[in-house]
């Protein structure tokens, strides 16, 4: 009997608004490689995956930013799919029969340290922090039986915006212009990520290198 295994992986894109470059803010970006549920890049923050393992079964997944000194706000994309050991992506992509994911989402985002999903289908999480956020995955197990040679890989990308920060004209928070999403201030003051303006734009602003998907 093959034994049914699942790997989650964080890439991350990080996008700073304290390095102005013209007109626009500095993206910086990184990859891990062959490391799975770390990432350190070459700039702050450290993002990485915190998550409860047993019996086969992730639990508890959250995004963790560290302290980097300023906050920021994330989104993030899970992708499904079967690998093998070398890392090679299976052509046919695994369906609701080969897996269970639940996630810890609300549909109408109106307060602190919630995650909703976007019309562009990526998860956002309304709070700018450090450290780590809600469970973004309550549990994720393989319920099917993989190809022969593969196993169930959930790769989580991830990607921040520095909280405090604009465009040169001070008029565009760097969130907004960066993502596309629409901002609500909270009765602390605080702008919490609401919804998004546009899918389309908010898509194409997604950069994470050469992810299949």
């Amino acid at each position: 009997m093959m034994k049914k295994r699942i790997i989650i992986t964080v890439f991350a894109v990080i996008v700073t608004a304290s390095m102005l470059v013209g007109a626009v803010y500095a993206v910086l970006s990184a990859k891990s490689n062959t490391v799975t549920n770390e990432l350190t890049a070459d700039t702050d923050p450290v993002i990485t995956v915190a998550e409860t393992f047993e019996n086969n079964v992730k639990t508890n997944v959250k995004i963790d930013v560290g302290d980097p000194g300023y906050t920021v706000y994330v989104r993030a994309k899970v992708i499904v799919t079967w690998k093998d050991d070398d890392g090679n992506v299976y052509s046919k992509i695994p369906t609701s029969a080969d897996y269970s994911i639940v996630y810890n989402t609300v549909t109408t985002p109106d307060a602190a340290n919630q995650w909703f999903k976007g019309l562009d289908n990526i998860y956002y999480y309304t709070s700018p922090l450090t450290g780590e956020t809600g469970t973004l995955i309550t549990s994720c197990e393989p319920i099917g039986t993989a190809p022969e040679g593969y196993h169930l890989s959930v790769e989580v990308i991830t990607q921040v915006v520095q909280a405090l920060g604009t465009t040169d004209n001070d008029d565009i928070p760097a969130v907004v212009d960066a993502w596309e999403v629409k901002l609500t201030k909270n009765n602390d003051g605080v702008y919490l990520i609401t919804g998004v303006n546009s899918a389309a734009a908010s898509t194409a602003a997604w950069e994470v290198g050469e992810i299949a998907e």
